[in-house]
């Protein structure tokens, strides 16, 4: 990760003390990103079109007034701005749910039960990924 700019993290998710988890979880991986946090979908598009899209969205599936699918939808209608991983996470585990989420251009999904080991793997890969194509 470059030191000239924070890597910047947006996390949709309607459930605060989930949203608390998440934040404290990533800050633990790596205390130099910055986190926001909207808590639905329509949230994180304005967060989106008023500071541009960041490194990496993550994003629920289930949530008011703008669901995941429709903020994958809105992502993939916007001009490429350079590389954005929307990991998309549920408690809707099933193989249809993950395949449409693939097809609308999530980079990864995940299950809400999966460990904190595998989103810090998850994460330390997007990092890389990020760090060698700049």
């Amino acid at each position: 990760m470059s030191d000239r700019t924070p890597f910047v993290l947006l996390l949709a998710e309607d459930d605060e003390d989930l949203a608390i988890l998440f934040h404290r979880m990533f800050k633990s991986f790596e205390p130099r990103w910055q986190l926001e946090w909207t808590r639905d979908g329509l949230g994180a598009v304005d967060y989106c079109m008023k500071k541009g899209l960041p490194d990496v969205i993550v994003t629920d599936l289930n949530m008011p007034h703008m669901d995941g699918f429709e903020v994958l939808s809105w992502i993939g209608s916007q001009p490429p701005p350079g590389p954005t991983s929307v990991i998309v996470y549920s408690s809707s585990d099933d193989e249809t749910t993950r395949e449409r989420c693939r097809k609308a251009g999530a980079s990864e999904f995940i299950s809400k039960t999966v460990s904190g080991a595998r989103l810090h793997e998850l994460m330390r890969r997007i990092l890389i990924a990020r760090s060698s194509s700049s």
